[in-house]
């Protein structure tokens, strides 16, 4: 499970802010977000099983993330499917045209396990997904992706959307990095939910409706916050989880090679 929420064009003074939480095996680990010494115009974390990412940004403003799409009865026609995140590294390594990957994204659909895919650059971001292969570009204001579109999501996508709004919208000037990421460590259950993958339990379902989910193999492992002002700085927080709390924060900054609209 995974959550990214974010607000394009709505506060004067960052045009794009974002907060989102990686769920994850806690067994499953990643080297934090950082700037990558083999590729240096590149900033994400890393996977270390698989030495892809999910989520990271270029110098030159390029963004993408991915979320997974279970649940649905996709199955890749590869017997041994690429790693999703292997697709991010390969969109924020390569230079290649919004056109071009996005053929691409088409013709390689099928290569994958079920994938929310959310990219582009800080300006303007699209969403495809390669099990109902449909893209879409986001307007501006706020949205909201998560893995299903059942009750399972429903509860954290409304949560972690009405606590973005709220604190941007009491907050005109400036934001606060460490502020932001709090709210994404919400871990309110819905008290009751109806549709939910029946590959689950209810009690296991129900678990994993909070903003912030805590299990003993499986939970948030991460929530990465990030502000981009009108002039292109960037401005990073990542915090990582165990199953007892927190283990490291990590911050970025730098001046990207993009001006954001007014």
């Amino acid at each position: 499970m995974c959550l990214v929420t974010f607000m394009k064009d709505v506060h004067p003074t960052y045009p794009f802010i974002l907060v989102a939480n990686r769920d994850e095996l806690y067994s499953r680990l990643a080297e934090p977000i950082h700037r990558w010494v083999d590729e240096p115009t590149v900033t994400a974390g890393i996977d270390l099983k698989e030495k892809g990412t999910w989520l990271g940004y270029t110098n030159e403003g390029k963004f993408i993330a991915v979320l997974n799409h279970p649940f649905t009865g996709w199955e890749p026609e590869r017997i041994n499917p690429r790693s999703r995140g292997q697709l991010l590294r390969d969109y924020l390594t390569q230079e290649i045209p919004i056109n071009e990957f996005n053929h691409y994204l088409q013709t390689t659909r099928l290569d994958y396990e079920g994938y929310h895919l959310l990219y582009g650059t800080f300006n303007d971001l699209n969403y495809y997904s390669n099990v109902a292969n449909q893209f879409h570009a986001f307007p501006p204001g706020l949205h909201c992706l998560a893995n299903t579109t059942d009750d399972l999501s429903k509860h954290r996508k409304d949560r972690s959307s009405e606590h973005l709004a709220q604190y941007v919208h009491a907050n005109k000037e400036e934001l606060d990095l460490e502020e932001l990421t709090r709210l994404m460590q919400d871990n309110k259950k819905a008290k009751r939910i109806k549709e939910y993958p029946k590959e689950l339990e209810y009690e296991t379902a129900k678990q994993n409706t909070s903003v912030f989910i805590r299990g003993e193999e499986f939970g948030t492992v991460g929530t990465t916050a990030i502000l981009v002002d009108k002039q292109g700085n960037i401005h990073v927080r990542e915090v990582k989880y165990d199953q007892k709390g927190i283990t490291q924060v990590t911050t970025q900054e730098q001046t990207l090679n993009i001006k954001m609209s007014d």
